[in-house]
């Protein structure tokens, strides 16, 4: 069953991240500069403000979160508001910002970019590993959903702009990637894809601009298992999280929809919930 988490009309909610330390989920409005906080036991909304564009945060321990914003990574107490910074990346911010990005399994922080006014093939994913960082992949229109196999073995990446998944080789300890294939060529129909998470099943599941919907696709085939209808236009990304880990939690936008369209989508920019799910999610 899906319902309304949050009601929190962000214009561009954004990578949302499970936090098992505080029974919370975390997410970012990218265009509106913020790291937003819902606490399930609670029912407690906050926001905490960021100076600049905020592309992505990931969970580094119980007190502290791994941030991308304007053209830097930042470690963040979430209990203080301390900030150090871990890498400055070399960009312009005028140009290219940060947008979505996951730890793997090692901790390895990787994070994609695009161009601020999302024309060309601009954008690149790099893997932060400590202070060092790497370009994975170039030539990148908009870095997008990443997720991993349960057997950490596979990689898989959208880049929205070219409307698929692609999947590569993983090499957990090195952080390699190669083999590059794709798994599943999306239509204009379907709505541009977004982020993505996965599930113990090998379920890939990825929220749809445009598509009204979050599906889910099996990891192997590529071939669509699940469908949840959205009350908004614009999903943007998922995540799995509560104490069963089996629920899907959905962040959505409102940016660049029209009066006419908001009055018929009250909702957009929410955080929503769907599930139980029959299997849980992978990190």
């Amino acid at each position: 069953m899906l319902t309304v988490v949050c009601k929190a009309e962000n214009t561009l909610g954004e990578g949302p991240v499970w936090d098992k330390y505080k029974n919370r989920i975390l997410w970012v409005d990218i265009l509106n500069q913020a790291i937003h906080s819902f606490q399930l036991d609670e029912k407690v909304h906050t926001q905490m403000a960021v100076d600049g564009l905020i592309g992505a945060i990931a969970i580094e321990s119980e007190d502290t979160i791994m941030a991308a914003i304007a053209n830097t990574v930042c470690r963040i107490n979430m209990a203080t508001g301390k900030t150090s910074v871990i890498r400055k990346f070399d960009f312009d911010i005028k140009q290219i910002r940060f947008n979505d990005g996951k730890c793997d399994a090692r901790g390895r922080f990787w994070i994609g970019t695009m161009a601020v006014d999302g024309v060309g093939n601009k954008g690149n994913l790099y893997c932060l590993d400590g202070s060092t960082v790497k370009s994975k992949i170039s030539n990148v229109g908009c870095s997008n959903g990443i997720a991993w196999s349960a057997d950490n073995k596979r990689l898989y990446y959208i880049d929205s702009f070219a409307a698929r998944v692609d999947v590569f080789d993983f090499d957990l300890e090195t952080g390699h990637i190669h083999n590059a294939r794709t798994l599943v060529k999306f239509s204009e129909e379907d709505g541009i894809p977004d982020g993505m998470t996965i599930d113990t099943a090998g379920t890939l599941w990825i929220a749809f601009w445009d598509g009204w919907r979050v599906a889910g696709y099996d990891s192997l085939s590529g071939k669509l298992v699940h469908t949840i209808e959205m009350p908004v236009a614009r999903p943007t990304s998922c995540v799995f999280g509560g104490k069963d880990m089996n629920y899907l939690f959905i962040t959505s936008a409102r940016t660049e929809l029209s009066q006419d369209e908001l009055l018929r989508q009250p909702l957009a920019g929410s955080l929503f919930q769907y599930g139980p799910l029959p299997h849980a999610g992978l990190g």
